[in-house]
C-alpha cells in the first residue's frame, strides 16, 4: 500500500515548448526519433508514459468544451511513476482518489501512448456503466489523438461509437532497416456490465493495456476480472507482461455499501497481485498549464 500526501509547494515539473521549426526533413525525424526514445525509456528522470503525457497528451474540458493540454501536477507525476513501478513489477495496479485527480485523462492519454509506441498493440477500457466508456472515448482518447502533430499521427483504419462498445484502429508506421511496414494499434471500449454475460465481453483479447475506470463501483467487478485477467497474461509464463490500472473515486455522497466496496478492493488486492495508489490531491500542490 503506497500513501502520498505532498503538501509543500514545488517549481513546475516540466516546460515543453512544443517542437522547434525544422530547418530540413532530416532534422525532423532526428527530432521525433529522440522523442520516441523518451517516450519508452523516460527523460530527467520522468518516466517514458509522464513525459509523453505532458508533451503529447490533450483532453476536452468538460465544462467549456475546449480541447487543451491537460494541467500537469505532481498527482500525475505519482500515478506514472507508480505505473511504472507496477509494469517492471509484472503486477496490476489499482488508483484509490478523491474526485478532481484526473484518472480517466490518463487513460485517454495512455492508450494512445501504447497504440503509437507499441505498434500492433491493443489497449482495452471498461467502466462501471456504458456512459462511462463513451464519455472516455469522446473526451478522453479522440482528443489525444486528433490532436497529435502530423508527423506522428497515425492515420484511422476503422472507429466505431456506440453506448455498448467503441473502438479506434490506426496504422502505425515500423521502420525494419530501409523499409517502412505498417501495424494495426487498436484500442478498444467495451461496456461489461449490463447483463450477466457482460463481463466476458473482454475475454479473449490479447491486451498491452488494460483500464477500467471506477472499478470497485462495477456491479460484476469480480466476474469481469476474472474473466478479463488473461488478456494480460503470457500464455507461456504466466507473467503479466500486459498491464492492468483500474481506478476509483472516493466522496462524500458513497453509502455505505459502496464504501465496504472500496474496502473489499483493498483486502482482496494481495489475492489479486495488485498494489493500490492513494494519491491525495492537495490544492497547496503548485502546477501549471502546458503550452
Amino acid at each position: 500500500m503506497t500513501i502520498i500526501n505532498n503538501k509543500k509547494k514545488k517549481a513546475p515539473i516540466y516546460t515543453y515548448e512544443g517542437p522547434p521549426l525544422f530547418k530540413t526533413k532530416l532534422e525532423e525525424q532526428r527530432y521525433w526519433e529522440q522523442e520516441k526514445q523518451r517516450w519508452v525509456e523516460g527523460y530527467n528522470d520522468m518516466p517514458g508514459t509522464f513525459y509523453y503525457a505532458i508533451t503529447q497528451g490533450w483532453v476536452k474540458d468538460r465544462i467549456t468544451g475546449i480541447i487543451a493540454r491537460p494541467t500537469v501536477r505532481y498527482v500525475d507525476l505519482f500515478i506514472h511513476e507508480f505505473i511504472e513501478k507496477q509494469r517492471k513489477a509484472k503486477r496490476m495496479g489499482g488508483v484509490i482518489k478523491p474526485r478532481g485527480v484526473g484518472f480517466s485523462t490518463q487513460v485517454g492519454i495512455l492508450c494512445n501512448y501504447f497504440s503509437r509506441v507499441y505498434p500492433g498493440s491493443t489497449s482495452i477500457v471498461t467502466s462501471k456503466d456504458q456512459d462511462g466508456i463513451q464519455t472516455i472515448f469522446k473526451e478522453k482518447v479522440l482528443p489525444a489523438y486528433e490532436n497529435m502533430p502530423v508527423a506522428i499521427k497515425p492515420d484511422v483504419v476503422n472507429k466505431n461509437d456506440t453506448k455498448q462498445m467503441c473502438y479506434l484502429r490506426v496504422q502505425v508506421p515500423v521502420k525494419r532497416g530501409d523499409v517502412v511496414d505498417y501495424a494495426e494499434s487498436e484500442v478498444y471500449l467495451r461496456e461489461t456490465s449490463e447483463s450477466p454475460k457482460s463481463p466476458t465481453n473482454l475475454s479473449g483479447k490479447g491486451a498491452i493495456f488494460g483500464a477500467y475506470d471506477e472499478f470497485p463501483l462495477h456491479p460484476r467487478r469480480k466476474e469481469l476480472l476474472n474473466s478479463s485477467i488473461e488478456c494480460y497474461r503470457n500464455p507461456v509464463t504466466k507473467s503479466l507482461d500486459g498491464f492492468l490500472l483500474w481506478g476509483g473515486t472516493v466522496e462524500a455522497a458513497l453509502t455505505s455499501e459502496q464504501l465496504n466496496k472500496f474496502r473489499s478492493m483493498v483486502s482482496d488486492s494481495t489475492i489479486w497481485d495488485c498494489d493500490i495508489l492513494f494519491p491525495i490531491l492537495d490544492a497547496d500542490v503548485s502546477y501549471q498549464r502546458m503550452a
